[in-house]
């Protein structure tokens, strides 16, 4: 047996390699600005990432930064969609594509569409289809359209599509009519299944300029705030805080500021001030409630139907149901340990600081 350490190739770190050093070089300084694909996740995350350093904040150590997504969109794009754009139809033309692709910046919002088609007919209805689906467009007075691409996994269910590329969409329309003599009032999005490549959606957003101007206050609030908590933690709302690398400075943030508070009561003024708020809070916690046992008594009926008749699995075209079993998660046991002689203590690591809120009905 040889006394050399093993050589390791370690595929992994070849391609983490490989992206950390085939980065995508923007002449425009992303932290300067709220990109449209960014534009309405959380408020405070938002300022964290473009103002961290700030509030002298960093990234948690742990967080794992997941390229095979992004990747997987850069190459259906590159080196599908975008060469399949010199077959649009005549006189079409696909402005800012490719290498053409240029980001617009308008104060501190900016967007950087993946392509915008011109030279569309102004004097007849236009048709955007791709097999079975069908958008109509009863006119394209500015003789523009937008386009954006997504690449998506094969398993996901699209009846619309998804919101963030709707708001994405939106802003792109919105900044590219601000400072462009283009004013497209319709978007194309495209959705590429990462599988099947010739399975390809398409879907037409209208140009709302309410979602817009929300897009611009949002953007423009992020470099008003100035504390951390100023900003709403959002992501506690749609549960974006589990995928978030700011963890840990968003709950010290908190934490810190809860040092400062009084521990007395306040006064029966602001008393009466704050009675509607947690009426409200306990009301819609009970409603909560009642809805979720109400889901999980559904949820059963369902699986009660599922066992009656064999089936795991069932669907229409309006929905689709799977019922699968899976092996428990892995833990570590703790006692096992000890009785090695292992103190797992000694390998416990403190977790970031969180705030609980507590509401009780008293009447």
């Amino acid at each position: 047996m040889s006394e050399k350490e093993p050589f390791v190739i370690d595929f992994k770190k070849v391609f983490d390699d490989y992206m950390a050093n085939n980065q995508k070089v923007w002449a425009h300084d992303r932290s300067t600005t709220i990109g449209a694909s960014e534009a309405f996740n959380c408020m405070r995350q938002l300022l964290m990432e473009k103002r961290g350093s700030e509030f002298s904040v960093s990234p948690d150590e742990d967080y794992n930064e997941r390229w095979g997504a992004i990747e997987r969109g850069n190459l259906i794009e590159n080196y599908f969609v975008v060469p399949a754009m010199q077959f649009l139809p005549k006189p079409l033309r696909a402005e800012f594509v490719g290498d053409d692709q240029h980001t617009h910046v308008l104060v501190r919002n900016s967007a950087t569409p993946d392509g915008l088609l011109t030279e569309v007919p102004t004097d007849c209805e236009v048709i955007i289809k791709y097999g079975d689906d069908e958008f109509l467009i009863p006119q394209v007075p500015t003789g523009c359209i937008g386009l954006e691409i997504k690449s998506i996994d094969p398993r996901a269910h699209l009846d619309e599509e998804r919101t963030k590329h709707m708001f994405q969409s939106q802003i792109g329309m919105g900044i590219i009519r601000e400072i462009t003599d283009w004013k497209p009032e319709y978007w194309i999005i495209l959705y590429v299944d990462a599988a099947w490549l010739d399975n390809i959606r398409p879907f037409v957003v209208t140009y709302d300029p309410g979602i817009y101007a929300a897009a611009k206050k949002r953007a423009n609030d992020i470099w008003r705030f100035e504390n951390i908590t100023d900003a709403m933690p959002e992501g506690k709302l749609d549960g974006g805080c589990k995928y978030c690398r700011w963890k840990r400075a968003c709950g010290e943030a908190i934490v810190n500021e809860h040092a400062s508070f009084s521990k007395k009561g306040p006064d029966p003024f602001l008393i009466a001030e704050l009675d509607p708020i947690v009426r409200h809070a306990i009301q819609t916690k009970e409603a909560a409630d009642t809805a979720a046992q109400e889901h999980e008594a559904a949820k059963q009926r369902v699986k009660d139907w599922l066992s009656e008749n064999k089936h795991s699995k069932a669907g229409n075209e309006n929905w689709s149901v799977s019922w699968s079993t899976s092996d428990g998660r892995p833990t570590l046991d703790k006692q096992a340990l000890r009785d090695d002689g292992i103190d797992p203590e000694k390998y416990m690591r403190k977790g970031a600081p969180y705030d609980t809120l507590r509401i009780i009905k008293r009447t």
